[in-house]
Protein backbone atom coordinates (compact mmCIF):
# COMPACT_ATOMS: atom_id res chain seq x y z
CA UNK A 1 0.00 0.00 0.00
CA UNK A 2 1.00 3.45 -0.60
CA UNK A 3 1.58 5.56 2.47
CA UNK A 4 3.15 8.41 1.29
CA UNK A 5 3.81 10.24 -1.83
CA UNK A 6 5.23 14.00 -3.02
CA UNK A 7 6.20 15.27 -5.77
CA UNK A 8 7.79 18.95 -7.12
CA UNK A 9 7.79 20.60 -10.29
CA UNK A 10 5.62 18.84 -12.60
CA UNK A 11 2.55 20.39 -14.45
CA UNK A 12 1.08 22.93 -12.45
CA UNK A 13 2.64 21.04 -9.38
CA UNK A 14 5.23 23.87 -8.61
CA UNK A 15 6.38 23.82 -4.92
CA UNK A 16 6.45 20.12 -3.09
CA UNK A 17 2.73 18.74 -2.90
CA UNK A 18 2.69 15.70 0.20
CA UNK A 19 -0.11 13.50 0.46
CA UNK A 20 -0.08 11.20 3.34
CA UNK A 21 -2.79 8.86 3.33
CA UNK A 22 -1.98 7.09 6.68
CA UNK A 23 -3.62 8.31 10.40
CA UNK A 24 -3.28 6.35 13.80
CA UNK A 25 -6.19 6.11 14.13
CA UNK A 26 -8.96 3.63 12.37
CA UNK A 27 -12.21 5.01 11.48
CA UNK A 28 -14.05 2.49 9.35
CA UNK A 29 -13.05 -0.63 8.11
CA UNK A 30 -11.94 1.16 5.09
CA UNK A 31 -7.99 1.33 6.14
CA UNK A 32 -5.12 -1.26 6.10
CA UNK A 33 -2.90 -1.14 8.78
CA UNK A 34 1.31 -1.25 8.94
CA UNK A 35 2.55 -1.14 12.25
CA UNK A 36 1.21 1.58 14.42
CA UNK A 37 -0.15 3.61 11.17
CA UNK A 38 -3.68 2.62 9.12
CA UNK A 39 -3.60 3.68 5.46
CA UNK A 40 -6.77 4.87 3.83
CA UNK A 41 -7.85 1.93 0.98
CA UNK A 42 -10.35 4.94 -0.71
CA UNK A 43 -9.14 8.48 -1.34
CA UNK A 44 -11.59 10.85 -2.46
CA UNK A 45 -10.24 14.35 -4.52
CA UNK A 46 -12.38 17.14 -5.33
CA UNK A 47 -11.83 20.79 -6.80
CA UNK A 48 -12.88 23.10 -9.45
CA UNK A 49 -11.96 22.68 -12.91
CA UNK A 50 -8.12 23.39 -13.35
CA UNK A 51 -7.09 22.62 -9.90
CA UNK A 52 -4.85 20.12 -10.87
CA UNK A 53 -6.52 17.04 -9.74
CA UNK A 54 -5.76 15.80 -13.01
CA UNK A 55 -2.14 16.07 -12.81
CA UNK A 56 -1.72 15.27 -9.24
CA UNK A 57 -3.02 11.82 -10.63
CA UNK A 58 -0.25 11.98 -13.71
CA UNK A 59 2.16 12.82 -10.94
CA UNK A 60 1.38 9.57 -9.46
CA UNK A 61 0.85 7.26 -11.94
CA UNK A 62 4.00 8.55 -14.03
CA UNK A 63 6.60 8.17 -10.84
CA UNK A 64 4.63 4.22 -10.79
CA UNK A 65 4.97 3.50 -14.35
CA UNK A 66 8.27 5.14 -14.93
CA UNK A 67 10.43 4.05 -11.85
CA UNK A 68 9.56 -0.06 -13.00
CA UNK A 69 9.58 0.09 -16.64
CA UNK A 70 11.49 2.76 -17.97
CA UNK A 71 14.58 0.69 -18.31
CA UNK A 72 12.55 -1.75 -21.07
CA UNK A 73 11.65 1.17 -22.94
CA UNK A 74 12.96 3.09 -25.69
CA UNK A 75 13.15 6.84 -23.79
CA UNK A 76 16.22 8.17 -25.13
CA UNK A 77 14.24 10.30 -27.16
CA UNK A 78 11.04 10.69 -25.40
CA UNK A 79 11.50 11.05 -21.89
CA UNK A 80 10.66 15.24 -23.09
CA UNK A 81 7.62 13.82 -24.05
CA UNK A 82 6.45 12.34 -21.06
CA UNK A 83 6.30 15.24 -18.83
CA UNK A 84 6.59 18.49 -18.42
CA UNK A 85 8.29 20.83 -15.28
CA UNK A 86 5.94 23.79 -14.49
CA UNK A 87 6.25 26.71 -16.07
CA UNK A 88 7.81 28.71 -13.98
CA UNK A 89 10.27 26.45 -13.02
CA UNK A 90 11.45 25.01 -16.15
CA UNK A 91 15.09 24.74 -15.54
CA UNK A 92 14.78 23.32 -12.07
CA UNK A 93 14.47 19.27 -11.64
CA UNK A 94 11.33 17.69 -11.07
CA UNK A 95 11.32 15.36 -7.84
CA UNK A 96 9.72 12.37 -6.74
CA UNK A 97 9.14 10.88 -3.67
CA UNK A 98 6.92 7.56 -2.17
CA UNK A 99 6.81 5.49 0.94
CA UNK A 100 5.07 2.01 0.25
CA UNK A 101 4.70 -1.28 2.25
CA UNK A 102 4.80 -4.56 0.29
CA UNK A 103 5.87 -8.02 1.38
CA UNK A 104 5.80 -6.71 5.04
CA UNK A 105 8.07 -4.05 4.95
CA UNK A 106 8.31 -0.19 4.37
CA UNK A 107 10.70 1.44 1.40
CA UNK A 108 11.08 4.97 0.65
CA UNK A 109 11.65 5.48 -2.87
CA UNK A 110 13.21 9.00 -4.35
CA UNK A 111 13.51 10.35 -7.71
CA UNK A 112 15.17 13.42 -9.12
CA UNK A 113 15.22 14.03 -12.73
CA UNK A 114 14.77 16.47 -15.25
CA UNK A 115 13.11 15.68 -19.18
CA UNK A 116 16.64 15.53 -20.29
CA UNK A 117 18.31 12.73 -17.65
CA UNK A 118 17.81 11.34 -14.44
CA UNK A 119 19.90 12.78 -11.65
CA UNK A 120 19.58 11.26 -8.47
CA UNK A 121 17.64 7.74 -7.21
CA UNK A 122 17.53 6.16 -4.04
CA UNK A 123 15.62 3.01 -2.39
CA UNK A 124 15.75 2.88 1.09
CA UNK A 125 14.01 0.27 3.81
CA UNK A 126 12.29 0.97 7.05
CA UNK A 127 14.88 -0.50 10.54
CA UNK A 128 14.35 0.20 13.93
CA UNK A 129 16.56 2.98 13.76
CA UNK A 130 14.69 5.06 10.91
CA UNK A 131 15.40 4.64 6.74
CA UNK A 132 18.76 2.59 5.58
CA UNK A 133 19.25 2.59 2.31
CA UNK A 134 19.42 -0.05 0.02
CA UNK A 135 21.32 1.91 -3.41
CA UNK A 136 21.97 4.95 -4.11
CA UNK A 137 22.30 6.45 -8.04
CA UNK A 138 23.63 9.75 -8.90
CA UNK A 139 24.47 11.04 -12.45
CA UNK A 140 27.71 13.22 -12.49
CA UNK A 141 28.73 14.89 -15.71
CA UNK A 142 27.02 12.34 -17.57
CA UNK A 143 28.43 9.53 -15.84
CA UNK A 144 26.05 7.21 -13.77
CA UNK A 145 27.63 6.16 -9.89
CA UNK A 146 26.20 3.51 -8.31
CA UNK A 147 26.81 3.38 -4.43
CA UNK A 148 25.48 0.35 -2.33
CA UNK A 149 25.19 -0.04 1.37
CA UNK A 150 28.18 -2.11 2.34
CA UNK A 151 26.37 -2.27 6.24
CA UNK A 152 23.22 -3.73 4.94
CA UNK A 153 23.64 -6.94 3.27
CA UNK A 154 19.33 -7.37 2.18
CA UNK A 155 20.58 -6.17 -1.21
CA UNK A 156 24.34 -6.71 -1.81
CA UNK A 157 25.81 -5.59 -5.74
CA UNK A 158 25.13 -7.21 -8.63
CA UNK A 159 27.95 -8.01 -10.81
CA UNK A 160 30.15 -5.92 -13.11
CA UNK A 161 28.53 -6.93 -16.11
CA UNK A 162 25.31 -6.77 -15.45
CA UNK A 163 25.55 -2.73 -13.62
CA UNK A 164 27.78 -1.85 -17.00
CA UNK A 165 24.61 -3.16 -18.81
CA UNK A 166 22.52 -1.14 -16.85
CA UNK A 167 24.32 2.08 -17.73
CA UNK A 168 24.24 2.21 -21.15
CA UNK A 169 21.28 3.47 -20.76
CA UNK A 170 20.84 7.00 -19.35
CA UNK A 171 17.16 7.71 -18.94
CA UNK A 172 15.96 4.69 -17.03
CA UNK A 173 15.51 3.44 -13.33
CA UNK A 174 17.81 1.47 -11.90
CA UNK A 175 14.73 0.23 -9.74
CA UNK A 176 13.43 -0.94 -13.25
CA UNK A 177 16.57 -2.83 -14.16
CA UNK A 178 16.60 -5.21 -10.82
CA UNK A 179 13.10 -5.70 -11.05
CA UNK A 180 13.25 -6.98 -14.82
CA UNK A 181 16.14 -9.04 -14.01
CA UNK A 182 14.46 -10.44 -10.95
CA UNK A 183 17.35 -9.53 -8.54
CA UNK A 184 14.90 -7.79 -6.05
CA UNK A 185 12.60 -11.10 -6.17
CA UNK A 186 14.70 -12.27 -2.58
CA UNK A 187 13.48 -9.50 -0.76
CA UNK A 188 9.57 -9.80 -2.26
CA UNK A 189 9.98 -6.26 -4.49
CA UNK A 190 8.58 -7.18 -7.78
CA UNK A 191 7.33 -3.65 -7.81
CA UNK A 192 6.37 -0.71 -5.72
CA UNK A 193 2.73 -2.06 -6.00
CA UNK A 194 0.84 -5.32 -7.39
CA UNK A 195 -0.55 -3.91 -10.12
CA UNK A 196 -2.09 -0.30 -11.17
CA UNK A 197 -5.11 0.30 -13.18
CA UNK A 198 -4.78 3.97 -14.41
CA UNK A 199 -6.92 5.92 -16.70
CA UNK A 200 -4.29 8.90 -16.48
CA UNK A 201 -1.60 8.90 -18.80
CA UNK A 202 1.65 11.30 -19.09
CA UNK A 203 -0.24 13.67 -21.04
CA UNK A 204 -3.37 13.87 -18.78
CA UNK A 205 -6.54 11.86 -18.56
CA UNK A 206 -7.58 9.51 -20.83
CA UNK A 207 -11.33 8.94 -21.57
CA UNK A 208 -11.54 6.36 -23.65
CA UNK A 209 -14.79 6.35 -25.89
CA UNK A 210 -17.03 4.04 -25.42
CA UNK A 211 -16.47 2.28 -28.50
CA UNK A 212 -12.90 1.50 -27.73
CA UNK A 213 -14.13 0.77 -24.71
CA UNK A 214 -16.81 -1.78 -25.95
CA UNK A 215 -13.60 -3.22 -28.62
CA UNK A 216 -11.43 -3.57 -25.12
CA UNK A 217 -14.34 -5.67 -23.08
CA UNK A 218 -15.29 -8.01 -26.45
CA UNK A 219 -11.67 -8.98 -26.65
CA UNK A 220 -11.17 -9.20 -22.85
CA UNK A 221 -14.12 -10.06 -20.96
CA UNK A 222 -14.85 -13.51 -23.22
CA UNK A 223 -11.17 -14.63 -21.17
CA UNK A 224 -11.43 -13.02 -17.61
CA UNK A 225 -11.35 -15.09 -15.04
CA UNK A 226 -13.76 -12.08 -13.47
CA UNK A 227 -16.57 -12.50 -15.77
CA UNK A 228 -19.24 -14.57 -13.76
CA UNK A 229 -18.11 -12.19 -10.98
CA UNK A 230 -18.79 -9.26 -13.43
CA UNK A 231 -22.17 -10.37 -14.55
CA UNK A 232 -23.15 -10.69 -10.88
CA UNK A 233 -22.85 -6.47 -10.44
CA UNK A 234 -24.19 -6.17 -13.93
CA UNK A 235 -27.73 -7.54 -12.46
CA UNK A 236 -27.51 -5.61 -9.58
CA UNK A 237 -26.97 -2.17 -11.10
CA UNK A 238 -30.58 -2.38 -12.85
CA UNK A 239 -29.44 -2.81 -16.59
CA UNK A 240 -31.67 -5.07 -17.12
CA UNK A 241 -28.79 -7.44 -18.32
CA UNK A 242 -29.76 -11.23 -17.61
CA UNK A 243 -26.33 -12.66 -19.24
CA UNK A 244 -24.09 -12.36 -22.04
CA UNK A 245 -23.94 -13.35 -25.76
CA UNK A 246 -21.24 -14.77 -27.37
CA UNK A 247 -20.49 -15.02 -31.06
CA UNK A 248 -23.07 -13.75 -32.09
CA UNK A 249 -22.10 -10.23 -33.62
CA UNK A 250 -19.38 -8.53 -35.38
CA UNK A 251 -18.29 -5.03 -36.12
CA UNK A 252 -16.45 -4.10 -39.45
CA UNK A 253 -13.97 -0.88 -39.39
CA UNK A 254 -12.11 -0.09 -41.96
CA UNK A 255 -8.81 -2.15 -41.23
CA UNK A 256 -10.32 -5.44 -39.56
CA UNK A 257 -14.21 -7.34 -38.62
CA UNK A 258 -14.33 -8.13 -35.22
CA UNK A 259 -16.24 -10.29 -32.93
CA UNK A 260 -18.07 -8.49 -30.43
CA UNK A 261 -19.91 -9.51 -27.06
CA UNK A 262 -23.48 -9.05 -26.62
CA UNK A 263 -25.99 -8.65 -23.58
CA UNK A 264 -29.78 -10.42 -23.03
CA UNK A 265 -32.02 -7.87 -21.69
CA UNK A 266 -35.16 -9.21 -20.47
CA UNK A 267 -38.23 -8.51 -17.98
CA UNK A 268 -38.49 -12.57 -17.30
CA UNK A 269 -41.78 -12.45 -19.97
CA UNK A 270 -39.42 -11.23 -22.62
CA UNK A 271 -36.10 -10.79 -23.96
CA UNK A 272 -33.68 -9.71 -26.94
CA UNK A 273 -30.36 -9.61 -27.57
CA UNK A 274 -28.21 -6.68 -28.05
CA UNK A 275 -24.49 -6.15 -29.12
CA UNK A 276 -22.17 -3.84 -26.83
CA UNK A 277 -21.58 -1.05 -29.30
CA UNK A 278 -25.96 -0.52 -28.94
CA UNK A 279 -25.70 -0.31 -25.01
CA UNK A 280 -25.57 2.59 -23.59
CA UNK A 281 -22.19 5.01 -22.64
CA UNK A 282 -22.85 4.82 -18.76
CA UNK A 283 -23.35 0.58 -19.05
CA UNK A 284 -20.07 0.12 -20.79
CA UNK A 285 -18.17 2.45 -18.61
CA UNK A 286 -19.92 0.69 -15.78
CA UNK A 287 -18.76 -2.81 -17.32
CA UNK A 288 -14.97 -1.58 -18.32
CA UNK A 289 -14.11 -0.35 -14.87
CA UNK A 290 -15.77 -3.87 -13.28
CA UNK A 291 -13.39 -5.54 -15.67
CA UNK A 292 -10.16 -3.51 -14.47
CA UNK A 293 -10.94 -2.92 -10.68
CA UNK A 294 -11.95 -6.74 -10.33
CA UNK A 295 -8.08 -7.83 -10.62
CA UNK A 296 -6.72 -5.06 -8.75
CA UNK A 297 -8.78 -5.86 -5.81
CA UNK A 298 -8.13 -9.67 -6.40
CA UNK A 299 -3.87 -8.43 -6.66
CA UNK A 300 -4.27 -5.55 -3.97
CA UNK A 301 -3.17 -3.22 -6.18
CA UNK A 302 -3.88 0.20 -6.69
CA UNK A 303 -6.33 2.44 -9.27
CA UNK A 304 -6.17 5.82 -10.01
CA UNK A 305 -9.38 7.14 -11.50
CA UNK A 306 -9.62 10.46 -12.94
CA UNK A 307 -13.38 11.25 -13.14
CA UNK A 308 -14.67 8.07 -11.78
CA UNK A 309 -18.31 8.96 -11.72
CA UNK A 310 -17.90 10.62 -15.69
CA UNK A 311 -21.20 8.39 -17.58
CA UNK A 312 -22.29 6.83 -14.48
CA UNK A 313 -25.25 7.23 -12.11
CA UNK A 314 -23.90 8.36 -8.52
CA UNK A 315 -25.83 5.16 -7.65
CA UNK A 316 -23.04 2.68 -9.61
CA UNK A 317 -20.39 4.90 -9.37
CA UNK A 318 -20.77 4.79 -5.33
CA UNK A 319 -21.45 1.03 -5.67
CA UNK A 320 -17.90 0.51 -7.23
CA UNK A 321 -15.88 2.49 -4.56
CA UNK A 322 -17.79 0.65 -2.03
CA UNK A 323 -16.02 -2.69 -3.31
CA UNK A 324 -12.61 -0.94 -2.36
CA UNK A 325 -14.01 0.31 1.19
CA UNK A 326 -15.80 -3.00 1.83
CA UNK A 327 -13.58 -5.44 3.80
CA UNK A 328 -15.07 -8.03 2.58
CA UNK A 329 -14.64 -7.60 -0.85
CA UNK A 330 -11.54 -5.76 -0.77
CA UNK A 331 -9.49 -8.58 1.74
CA UNK A 332 -5.90 -7.68 -0.39
CA UNK A 333 -5.62 -3.93 0.63
CA UNK A 334 -5.91 -2.60 -3.22
CA UNK A 335 -6.29 1.32 -2.85
CA UNK A 336 -8.36 3.68 -4.58
CA UNK A 337 -7.71 7.00 -5.94
CA UNK A 338 -10.33 8.86 -7.59
CA UNK A 339 -11.57 12.06 -8.32
CA UNK A 340 -15.03 13.58 -8.35
CA UNK A 341 -17.21 17.09 -9.52
CA UNK A 342 -19.54 15.09 -7.33
CA UNK A 343 -19.87 16.00 -3.40
CA UNK A 344 -22.05 13.48 -2.30
CA UNK A 345 -19.39 11.41 -2.39
CA UNK A 346 -17.56 13.14 0.57
CA UNK A 347 -20.27 11.88 3.12
CA UNK A 348 -18.71 8.66 2.35
CA UNK A 349 -15.32 9.32 3.07
CA UNK A 350 -14.20 9.87 6.48
CA UNK A 351 -12.40 13.46 7.32
CA UNK A 352 -8.37 11.48 6.48
CA UNK A 353 -9.56 10.38 2.80
CA UNK A 354 -10.86 13.44 1.45
CA UNK A 355 -8.41 16.03 -0.18
CA UNK A 356 -8.75 19.17 -1.61
CA UNK A 357 -6.82 20.73 -4.63
CA UNK A 358 -7.42 24.58 -5.39
CA UNK A 359 -5.06 27.35 -6.88
CA UNK A 360 -4.91 30.27 -4.47
CA UNK A 361 -2.88 32.04 -6.80
CA UNK A 362 -4.24 30.95 -10.19
CA UNK A 363 -0.49 29.22 -11.00
CA UNK A 364 0.22 26.99 -8.63
CA UNK A 365 -1.89 23.56 -7.46
CA UNK A 366 -1.89 23.15 -3.89
CA UNK A 367 -3.80 20.31 -2.19
CA UNK A 368 -4.31 19.98 1.80
CA UNK A 369 -5.79 17.04 3.32
CA UNK A 370 -9.61 18.07 5.00
CA UNK A 371 -8.45 17.21 8.52
CA UNK A 372 -5.35 19.58 7.82
CA UNK A 373 -8.38 22.47 8.84
CA UNK A 374 -8.55 22.56 12.40
CA UNK A 375 -11.80 21.47 14.60
CA UNK A 376 -12.84 19.09 11.72
CA UNK A 377 -15.31 16.30 13.04
CA UNK A 378 -16.61 13.13 11.17
CA UNK A 379 -19.80 13.66 12.28
CA UNK A 380 -19.69 16.56 9.88
CA UNK A 381 -22.30 17.05 6.37
CA UNK A 382 -19.21 16.91 4.43
CA UNK A 383 -21.45 17.46 1.34
CA UNK A 384 -23.47 20.74 2.79
CA UNK A 385 -20.49 22.06 3.73
CA UNK A 386 -18.71 21.79 0.90
CA UNK A 387 -20.75 23.32 -1.15
CA UNK A 388 -21.23 26.18 1.29
CA UNK A 389 -17.71 26.95 0.68
CA UNK A 390 -16.56 25.94 4.36
CA UNK A 391 -13.17 23.60 3.58
CA UNK A 392 -12.30 25.83 0.23
CA UNK A 393 -11.37 24.10 -3.29
CA UNK A 394 -14.56 25.51 -4.96
CA UNK A 395 -14.51 27.52 -8.02
CA UNK A 396 -14.87 31.17 -7.13
CA UNK A 397 -17.64 32.24 -9.79
CA UNK A 398 -17.60 35.86 -9.99
CA UNK A 399 -20.01 37.93 -12.88
CA UNK A 400 -19.36 37.88 -16.25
Amino acid sequence: MIHNFKVENFYSINEEQELDFTTNKKYSDSYGQYDNDYISKVNCFVGANASGKTNLFKALSFLLWFSENSFYQDLENDLKKLFVPHKLKENKPTKFEIIFDISQNLYRYSLILTPDELINEKLEIKSQKGYTFLYKLENVDKQINIKYNRNCDILPRINKKEEERFKLKKKATFLSFLIGIGYLDKIGLTGITNGCFRNVYSRGSISLESKTEAIILSKELEHSKQKSEILKYLKCFDLGIENYVLGMFKAKFPSETLDLIGFRHTNKEQSFDLPILEESAGSIKGMYLLLNLLDVLEYGGIAIIDELDARLHYEIAHKIISLFANKDTNKNNAQLFFSTHQPLFLNDRDKTQIFLCYKEDYLNTEVYRLDDIPGIRNTENFFEKYLAGEYGAVPRIGAC
